[in-house]
């Protein structure tokens, strides 16, 4: 599998929507085979490519698993920008 994901980390993200997006985010990871790969793009005021084609390591990989951790919300709103990575 190769999925891209390109997260939402604006300000508007603070408080219960970015806890739902690490729970999305954490679902998908469990569901991740060895050798999948996963793209990990956010996106607020600025872009920032995570991830670009990482192999996991399999279900709950601890690099996606600590970037996962790591997000935060802050900045204004960019989807336009957020796409074009």
């Amino acid at each position: 599998m190769n999925i891209a994901l390109v997260l939402d980390t604006s300000g508007s993200m603070l408080g219960a929507r970015l806890s739902r997006e690490k729970a999305v985010i954490s679902a998908i990871s469990s569901r991740l085979q060895k050798g999948d790969l996963v793209s990990l793009t956010t996106w607020n005021t600025e872009q920032q490519v995570l991830l670009g084609a990482y192999a996991v390591t399999g279900p709950d990989d601890a690099t996606v698993a600590a970037i996962v951790a790591g997000l935060s919300a802050g900045g204004r709103t960019d989807l336009a920008g957020g796409l074009a990575r």
